[in-house]
């Protein structure tokens, strides 16, 4: 995609506008169903049964845009609120799966190698040659 950014957040934002822009352009009635199924792309992760709340983590040090992560006791707490009261498990099951499954196990030599980078960093920060 032109424009590519690497946080992910914009990253989704700027998909998002994509399509909404190639749906106004090219939207037919024999591809109808592909706009429907982008749009419940966010209801499959987690059954579309809960709002995910953010919390901020502060400023990125590089960008200085603000840094977010999902807020899961927020979440569950207004979840059961609206009367989904196996929230927890809900939540529970898709960290695991996402963590743990298939996708996690392709992606674990990158993030190996980022924790190798990092404590390289760390070990390089403290006066210690690589």
């Amino acid at each position: 995609m032109v424009g590519d950014t690497h946080e992910w957040n914009d990253y989704v934002t700027k998909l998002g506008e994509k399509v909404n822009d190639t749906c106004k352009t090219k939207k037919t009635k024999d591809n109808e169903h592909l706009w429907e199924a982008f749009d419940s792309t966010s209801e499959k992760t987690l059954g579309g049964t809960m709002t995910i709340y953010q919390q901020d983590l502060g400023k990125n040090p590089v960008t200085g845009e603000m840094w977010k992560t999902v807020d899961w006791k927020e979440t569950a707490v207004k979840a059961k609120a609206k009367g989904v009261m196996d929230a927890e498990k809900k939540i529970q099951d898709f960290l695991s799966l996402f963590y743990l499954g298939e996708l996690a196990r392709k992606h674990y030599q990158v993030i190996h190698s980022y924790e190798q980078v990092a404590d390289a960093s760390v070990e390089f920060r403290k006066g210690k040659t690589l």
